[in-house]
């Protein structure tokens, strides 16, 4: 679904997406990659995609982001690992 918040984040920005924020997040999960650090889950572009995939299948499927993530405890919801503030 993170990944559809991308697709989705390209359609409003057109050509603009790749130069203001395709390139900068890369650049950032590289940083995360070379440094071994976990920031790049909380970047902006990150969260704006996750935003964005959570009011799309929310509306269209039914998500709740709130609700119990099916694969680990029932207290971790899809906010912990897809988080949108």
């Amino acid at each position: 679904m993170h990944e559809y918040g991308h697709y989705l984040d390209s359609r409003r920005n057109g050509l603009g997406y790749l130069t203001n924020i395709g390139i900068p997040s890369l650049l950032s999960a590289n940083r995360d990659k070379r440094h071994g650090t976990n920031y790049h889950y909380n970047y902006w572009a990150e969260k704006r995609a996750n935003r964005y995939t959570k009011k799309y299948f929310g509306k269209y499927y039914g998500v709740d982001w709130n609700s119990p993530y099916p694969y680990y405890y029932s207290t971790t919801t899809i906010e912990d690992f897809y988080p949108t503030k």
